[in-house]
């Protein structure tokens, strides 16, 4: 499991990663209802074995022209306190009415904090790496499931890859297969191609669009610019996969779900932790813009 933001000499040292969310349909002020609908549940989801989670308190504040709702999620080992016990010592089982279970009760162990900044208009989860991307990604999901039912909406949940992996897809010395997967956007940084492609999965009454190219001859695929476009966006809204053979004929295989973006950030060594996490977050938006725009 990666570490946790630290403190290295003088400056707090953050592994930051990303979640896009996409609301389907997304009427103004979504992300908020569901935000508010999650924090007031009180009852922990079960998203990964044995961990639990839940939204703990946040608050909303403008950041460089975006509105962003700051705080954590609370993560936690749950414990059934109905099921078989051990005696380790005595190396026998532990009949459960000789246990005195009161000092644990609405107690978990393994706590871990998860900081989050979540940009209401890119509708991105910014958030320190003290889970894995996909471990994140299931709290999420089980988080605002319940609430996104209510509001009668599909959440669509993407982690952010590094830009190179689609690049290295159509830098293949030879594409045989590429599959460009896209689940409905909410129109961003290719807003024009990104609502075309939002109305047109709306229009056929689809749940996604899938679009699969194969070579029909040992040159390999030549791909167009819009098929460019259409990788770019499916990169943060579904997945991008593409299948081909190396400069030495070895079959090559990609796919951005299995390449997140994990970005090491060295924060201001004069803020407290919370502060100091804010300033790591801005900066990887900062730099997964820049590269979406290369």
């Amino acid at each position: 499991m990666p570490v946790k933001a630290k403190e290295e000499g003088r400056r707090w040292v953050f592994r930051i990663a990303a979640i896009n969310i996409a609301a389907d349909p997304h009427p103004p002020g979504i992300y908020e209802h569901l935000f508010d609908a999650a924090r007031r549940s009180k009852e922990p989801v079960i998203f990964y074995g044995k961990k639990a989670g839940e939204l703990g308190d946040y608050e909303k504040r403008h950041i460089d022209g975006d509105e962003a709702l700051i705080g954590e999620f609370h993560t936690f080992t749950n414990i059934d306190t109905r099921a078989r016990w051990f005696d380790l010592k005595a190396k026998e089982p532990i009949d459960p009415d000789d246990i005195d279970l009161s000092e644990i009760e609405n107690k978990s162990p393994e706590y871990t904090p998860v900081q989050f900044m979540f940009l209401l208009k890119k509708h991105l989860l910014v958030f320190d790496a003290a889970l894995t991307p996909n471990m994140m990604e299931r709290l999420v999901q089980r988080t605002f499931e319940q609430a996104a039912e209510q509001e009668k909406v599909t959440l669509n949940t993407t982690i952010i890859p590094e830009s190179e992996t689609v690049d290295a897809i159509f830098a293949m010395r030879r594409l045989d297969t590429l599959t460009i997967h896209i689940r409905p956007p909410n129109p961003d940084h290719d807003a024009d191609l990104e609502e075309s492609i939002m109305n047109g999965i709306a229009a056929e009454n689809a749940e996604f669009k899938e679009i699969t190219l194969k070579a029909k001859n040992e040159v390999g695929l030549t791909p167009s610019e819009q098929t460019r476009r259409e990788a770019s966006v499916a990169q943060d809204n579904g997945y991008v996969f593409g299948k081909g053979k190396t400069e030495t004929g070895a079959p090559e295989e990609l796919n951005t779900r299995e390449h997140p973006r994990i970005q090491r950030v060295l924060s201001d060594p004069n803020v407290r932790r919370a502060a100091a996490f804010v300033g790591a977050a801005m900066t990887f938006v900062a730099d997964l813009l820049r590269s979406r725009r290369r």
